[in-house]
């Protein structure tokens, strides 16, 4: 899949040259077509650093994330499950499938991981997260990995390798990414 914005000079100048221009670019990008109300018309960054973060912004636009506990004891059947999931998200079009788990994760005095999943002594927490496109090709592609017959025996309760009652998620646009 191709972006629709502009790729990168050297210098991080993928936009068009005057700021009429990278206006149009940005709206379109944004809207798919022209809005002044949407507009960021601060000028682009001439230097390489720039180059980088802005194609980190294309690579992040929309991103999913969980957080789920794991019996330590199941760990190995939850990677196997993961590397099948991520291997079908990303044939559906997620462009980036992480699953992660806990290494300096420590209970807090207000809020933590283990205290957000009510973390058990033989659990450990597994943070992830799935990157998408933008938010349009997320739904589309969640739809089509929910009816994916090759996750449909994952997707039973019964059947997980952990306890997706306490499990967390949700969607979240990028703010900053370096």
């Amino acid at each position: 899949m191709t972006s629709p914005r502009p790729q990168q000079d050297r210098m991080g100048m993928g936009w068009g040259s005057t700021l009429e221009q990278r206006a149009n670019d940005l709206a379109t990008l944004r809207t798919g077509a022209p809005d002044a109300a949407t507009l960021d018309l601060t000028p682009p960054q001439a230097d390489p650093a720039a180059a980088v973060h802005n194609a980190a912004e294309d690579a992040m636009s929309y991103v999913d994330g969980f957080v789920v506990p794991v019996p330590k004891k199941s760990l190995a059947a939850y990677r196997r499950l993961a590397r099948k999931a991520g291997r079908v998200w990303c044939e559906h079009g997620a462009l980036e499938y992480v699953e992660c788990v806990a290494d300096d994760v420590k209970p807090g005095k207000v809020t933590s991981f283990p205290q957000a999943v009510k973390l058990r002594p033989d659990e450990v927490v597994v943070f992830s997260w799935i990157v998408y496109r933008n938010r349009r090709e997320r739904d589309r592609i969640l739809k089509r990995v929910m009816s994916d017959p090759r996750l449909a025996e994952s997707m039973d309760p019964k059947n997980l390798p952990c306890d997706g009652k306490r499990m967390f998620w949700g969607g979240f646009k990028p703010m900053v990414v370096l």
